[in-house]
């Protein structure tokens, strides 16, 4: 059913890649803590006054479908008002944060490798219990597409900014931050131009493709779908309520541990080739997922990481001196046997998902996956899976690239007890957290690097059933158990 229509309001068409049934059924919220006091005003003041800037005007828009089912942007043409392009809400305690019962809980890193927290537990310091959780809170109400949410402490402020997943993707975030930090330390006219606010830069793409894409064999078929709709039809009646988010950090020294030992693994066969830490992170992690899960020795695993667009595509169709605050995503998967992942080294497997993000990370490779996509969207709504209908499938997403542990927020810190190298420090954050609403599909299997601290730690964000994370931290604990033994 169509939505009301805003008066005085331009209409935009939301851009093919971002109105997928994937991101309709998604809505976003990003938490970071400061160990500073960070003025609320300030960072509502500066976020208001980026959203009334040419282009960036569009994220202060409200979302309402049309009657072709289509997603719009009703951009709103006056935007003086604050309250109209952004939700705000602000909660102040009169107590430092180790003194309040939940945020004193906030997850902190650890010296070995451990699930430092229970993700759920802190979403009433994310938002209110009234503020969207689903697409449809944001066409039937004058709901603004961005929210911010402070909680502020003597001592620590708690910064969370929300939106549906049509509206932008992790780099889109990025670019997001980056023009707040920019407009909140009075260097405006530093801020990107706003790229692809009433035309869509990737319209075309996926429209024309010069070869065939590698797995096109492996494209779900009719008959593919169904068994594994069946199969999650099945998971979703009898596990969802149990599934659970977890944080955990891999301190500085165990992350090089894991480098040094994946390149030794691949060392003697292939010295010149190249695993990036997020390689090396992801494929650990994802060990982990398969071996407490009751895998099959033969059965496929399909690691579908997140491949963002952006570098690929800043020649012509999003120019890297502008910023596309939209989506600009694929993935990438690589297969292979659950025996191979658990009982090759790590080196091998993560050497594996290298070459799978180098050799279908390719201009032409993007281009003949996304027709595929293109035409099960168009068909569907939804992109193509590939694979068999029994693999066991887990999503890594990395948001490393888009350093969010580096965004600066120093320009809000409240007071003059520092300055300098130690107030900048303070307007970073020392801890991120995501939270996901999902509307129609499980996140299970699920994962995030979330981002490396200032220390050198690497914080990962997963999802799991419950029973399987108890499996998970006994293997966590002989990890450790382990270290200290050689230590």
């Amino acid at each position: 059913m169509a939505s009301s229509a805003l008066p005085k309001a331009q209409v935009i068409p939301l851009h093919f890649w971002d109105d997928t049934a994937t991101f309709r059924a998604v809505v976003m919220y990003f938490m970071m803590r400061f160990n500073a006091p960070l003025c609320p005003l300030k960072l509502q003041a500066a976020l208001a006054k980026l959203l009334a800037r040419d282009g960036w005007r569009k994220l202060g828009a409200r979302l309402r479908l049309n009657k072709a089912g289509h997603l719009e942007y009703h951009v709103l043409i006056e935007t003086d008002d604050q309250r109209r392009v952004l939700r705000f809400h602000h909660e102040k305690y009169e107590m430092a944060i180790a003194q309040h019962p939940l945020a004193s809980r906030l997850p902190k890193a650890s010296s070995q490798p451990e699930i430092v927290g229970r993700a759920e537990d802190f979403l009433s310091l994310m938002r209110q219990p009234h503020d969207p959780e689903k697409l449809a809170d944001y066409l039937s109400e004058d709901e603004p597409i961005l929210g911010l949410h402070v909680v502020s402490f003597s001592d620590a402020t708690i910064v969370t900014l929300s939106w549906p997943h049509v509206a932008l993707d992790g780099m889109g975030r990025k670019a997001l931050l980056d023009a707040w930090s920019l407009v909140l330390q009075g260097r405006e006219d530093e801020v990107s131009e706003f790229h692809g606010f009433d035309e869509d830069p990737l319209a075309t793409l996926g429209t024309n493709p010069t070869e065939a894409y590698v797995h096109e064999r492996k494209a779900f078929r009719w008959w593919d779908m169904l068994v594994f709709t069946f199969r999650y039809l099945v998971d979703q009646i009898f596990w969802q309520p149990k599934d659970e988010s977890r944080v955990i950090c891999l301190p500085k020294s165990f992350v090089q541990t894991l480098k040094a030992q994946a390149a030794a693994d691949i060392a003697a066969e292939q010295p010149s080739a190249y695993v990036s830490e997020g390689d090396v992170i992801s494929v650990w992690w994802t060990r982990r997922i398969v071996s407490c899960t009751p895998v099959r020795p033969f059965q496929t695993v399909a690691l579908n990481v997140a491949f963002g667009l952006r570098w690929l595509l800043a020649k012509d169709l999003l120019p890297a001196a502008k910023a596309y605050v939209s989506n600009a995503v694929t993935f990438v998967p690589t297969f292979m046997p659950a025996k191979d992942v658990l009982n090759k080294s790590l080196g091998q497997v993560a050497l594996a998902v290298r070459q799978s993000l180098i050799s279908l990370g390719t201009r032409e490779q993007v281009e003949a996956r996304l027709a595929i996509d293109r035409a099960a969207q168009e068909k569907t709504g939804g992109g193509a899976l590939f694979g068999d209908p029994w693999m066991h499938m887990v999503v890594c997403t990395n948001w490393m690239k888009g350093s969010f542990y580096d965004v600066d927020l120093s320009a809000a810190v409240i007071g003059d007890s520092c300055s300098g190298d130690k107030e900048r420090q303070q307007g970073r954050p020392s801890y991120i957290q995501l939270h996901s609403f999902a509307r129609g599909f499980s996140l299970i299997n699920g994962f995030s690097i979330t981002g490396k601290d200032t220390a050198g730690n690497v914080w990962l964000h997963s999802v799991l059933r419950r029973e399987y994370w108890q499996r998970i931290e006994q293997d966590l604990r002989s990890i450790r158990d382990e270290a200290r033994r050689h230590s």
